[in-house]
């Protein structure tokens, strides 16, 4: 299974720069853009928890399982 990353997609949604999340949050700008993409780093989930809260959202809004048909071969 994959993680997929909906951060900016949210994250713009909510009006929020990186910039402001980091200021925020305490969570490096660096870290930001990393969880961003969309298969990227992931947060801890200490730091998933920060980002749902901060925008207002439930985790598995932020961050989307996805069965990865490679691993059924």
């Amino acid at each position: 299974m994959i993680v997929v990353s909906k951060l900016r997609e949210v994250r713009e949604r909510k009006g929020a720069s990186i910039s402001q999340i980091s200021r925020d949050t305490g969570i490096a700008r660096s870290s930001l853009h990393k969880y961003e993409r969309v298969t990227g780093e992931r947060p801890n989930l200490d730091t998933a928890y920060v980002l749902a809260h901060y925008l207002n959202v439930r985790l598995d809004e932020l961050f989307v399982p996805v069965h990865d048909q490679r691993q059924a071969s």
